[in-house]
């Protein structure tokens, strides 16, 4: 009840707020959508309530909705942040830089609310458009000249990335050198690019010789690496919690999801180059994840955040066994064609190391050449015992030696939603005798493939005969998978 009381004050709060919506100057009618969304799902709950609960009810059954409740609590505070943010109009130009851009940002809150609402009813019952925004680039000094303009400090290595502060706020310039022509179409390209889960090009500037130009991005607080690491160390090597790792995974999807969809394969997609930012509205340390490092591939190019350190393991770990077949042949890293399933295959390897805490590999032996090989011959990274067998299970899946049977980002994204909701009904996954799925998730996947033919593409995945569960193999660092057969699947 508890929760509840919270949820109707947050309510309450935007109410109040938005009897001044016609001050609102960005993304007044998405603000009032976003408030009939919640005033819906408020009464809903409501209604639910009133039907199946009295006041004084038995505390078991509140137990029930405890943790969905406390879920739904977070998600009506991230639409109260969006929204003030919306409100205030210290800034102007530059909120209007990052928010006109972030037309998925409504979609992004709107999917938060229907996971959770869609957990919580059977529980009752049983106890602003982006667009191309290249044309906005001109004179360099338009940027450099700017009076409140100033360069605070360099990220990573080589110099092109920096953070500055310009209009009020902090954003990331990226600096490029050289013949600007033949990158124009790709620049242009990238500037019309709008998801909440990728990060933005928010403006270029280019000189009249056309020899060097400037992009403007967002401004990100750290990698993906240096935040499992910092996690870690504070844990005592302990991975992040399972719904925290399930939601960073379901972000990344979903940026990936939206950059294959417009046929832009990132064929770099690791720890590094995975950024994000704590949100404001998450006290229990939830992150905003943005898929960087996609894109200008003729340009040298560096995360915002890129660490230093050797430990993130060699880039061998990171590509799939046909990109590093075509390295091998073509002597070169960089010349090898990626496609959806080698991306599939790197996030495989990222989600490896959120379930885990541990880079793929690090525990072996082997290095350079020699790891190379040993991918190419079928080893895998070894899961803990304690690790959640349905998320072994998706993750085997994407790791697949065969490439045609790794599942595409969109059924990742559905898949990592059914676990998502699993995991708000029965949140303490970590106790021994904690509930498992009744169905294997990916097997429902294909099961609704097959139903709603629309959703296959020619490159889904095919079905996996499931076989009986096997015991757990001897605590070594890898485990073998045979190229040709399929593999066990728990």
């Amino acid at each position: 009840m508890e929760q509840f009381r919270q949820i109707g004050e947050v309510l309450g709060s935007l109410k109040a707020l938005m009897v001044f919506q016609n001050d609102i100057q960005i993304n007044q009618r998405q603000c009032c959508f976003l408030l009939e969304s919640l005033t819906l799902a408020y009464e809903t709950i409501a209604d639910e309530m009133r039907s199946n609960l009295r006041f004084e009810e038995k505390p078991n059954k509140w137990k029930v909705l405890e943790q969905p409740l406390k879920e739904l609590c977070k998600i009506f505070q991230e639409f109260e942040a969006y929204i003030r943010n919306c409100f205030e109009n210290r800034d102007w130009w530059a909120k209007a830089l990052t928010l006109c851009n972030n037309r998925d940002s409504v979609e992004f809150h709107i999917h938060n609310l229907l996971v959770i609402m869609s957990g919580m009813i059977p529980s009752f019952s049983s106890g602003n458009s982006g667009g191309n925004i290249w044309s906005l680039m001109t004179s360099c000094s338009i940027i450099t000249g700017a009076k409140d303009y100033q360069v605070r400090r360099r990220l990573g290595s080589g110099g092109q990335h920096k953070e500055i502060s310009w209009l009020g706020e902090s954003f990331v310039l990226r600096h490029i050198k050289g013949e600007i022509e033949p990158l124009i179409p790709e620049i242009s390209r990238l500037s019309s690019l709008s998801h909440p889960n990728i990060l933005h090009f928010l403006c270029g500037f280019k000189d009249e010789e056309n020899t060097e130009c400037f992009l403007v991005t967002e401004l990100m607080s750290k990698n993906l690496y240096t935040h499992v690491r910092e996690f870690s160390a504070q844990k005592k090597r302990t991975p992040p919690p399972l719904p925290m790792a399930v939601d960073i995974m379901l972000q990344i999807a979903r940026g990936m999801e939206y950059l294959h969809s417009k046929e832009i394969y990132h064929g770099d997609l690791n720890p590094s180059n995975i950024l994000v930012k704590t949100r404001s509205s998450s006290p229990d340390g939830f992150v905003h994840v943005k898929v960087a490092g996609f894109g200008l591939s003729s340009a040298t190019c560096t995360s915002q955040q890129k660490s230093s350190s050797t430990n993130e393991g060699s880039p061998f770990i990171w590509h799939s066994p046909e990109v590093l077949t075509l390295q091998e042949e073509s002597k070169c890293t960089t010349s090898a064609k990626y496609t959806e399933k080698s991306d599939v295959y790197s996030f495989s390897m990222i989600c490896f190391e959120l379930l885990t805490g541990k880079v793929p590999f690090e525990d072996g032996h082997l290095q350079g050449d020699n790891m190379g090989r040993n991918i190419l011959a079928g080893e895998r990274p070894l899961f803990p015992f304690y690790c959640a067998k349905y998320m072994v299970n998706i993750t085997r899946r994407c790791w697949h030696y065969d490439p045609h049977q790794r599942p595409s980002f969109s059924s990742i994204c559905r898949i990592l939603r059914y676990i998502k909701r699993f995991i708000v009904m029965y949140p303490d996954q970590g106790h021994p005798d904690a509930p498992i799925p009744l169905h294997d998730y990916c097997d429902l996947e294909m099961g609704l493939l097959r139903k709603f033919p629309s959703w296959v593409r020619n490159d889904t995945f095919p079905a996996i005969e499931r076989k009986n569960p096997v015991p757990h193999e001897p605590a070594t660092s890898t485990e073998r998978q045979n190229p040709i057969l399929h593999e066990p699947i728990f």
